[in-house]
C-alpha cells in the first residue's frame, strides 16, 4: 500500500483555498464555499481517473489480478469512499452557504446611514435620545 503524501495533499488543499478566494472575488460566494467546491471538483476528477486506470487498458490494470472478485470489491470500496467524501463535502458546502456572513453593499450601507442622520436632524425627538 502506498504511503499518504502529506506534502501533495497540503499543496492541493492550498490551491483549493486559493481557488475559493478567486471564486469569492468574482462571484460573491463565501471563500470557504468556493474552496469546498474546488475540493469536490478535485475529488470527482480523482475518482474518474482512478476508475479509468483500473479498467482494462488502464495504467494499473493487470490481467488476472485486477479481474479478481477481491480487486473488484476493493474498487467498489474506494468508489464508495469517494462518493461518501463528496457527499459530506456537499453537506459542508450547504452549511457554509447557510452560515456565511452576509454581504454588505458599502455604498447602500453608507447611504442608509446618511439618511438616518438626516432624519435625526429633522426630527427633534430623535436628537434628544
Amino acid at each position: 500500500m502506498d504511503a499518504f503524501d502529506y506534502k501533495f495533499a497540503g499543496i492541493a488543499l492550498g490551491i483549493c483555498i486559493l481557488v475559493g478566494f478567486v471564486i469569492e472575488y468574482f462571484s460573491g460566494l463565501f471563500w470557504i464555499t468556493g474552496a469546498i467546491l474546488a475540493v469536490i471538483a478535485l475529488l470527482a476528477n480523482a475518482m474518474w481517473a482512478f476508475n479509468e486506470d483500473v479498467r482494462p487498458g488502464g495504467v494499473r490494470y493487470e490481467p488476472g489480478v485486477s479481474d479478481t472478485p477481491k480487486a473488484k470489491a476493493r474498487v467498489r470500496m474506494v468508489n464508495g469512499r469517494f462518493i461518501m467524501g463528496i457527499a459530506l463535502l456537499i453537506v459542508a458546502m450547504g452549511v457554509s452557504v447557510w452560515y456565511a456572513p452576509p454581504r454588505v453593499d458599502e455604498e447602500a450601507f453608507l447611504q442608509e446611514q446618511l439618511e438616518i442622520e438626516e432624519d435625526a436632524e429633522r426630527i427633534p425627538s430623535m436628537r434628544e435620545g
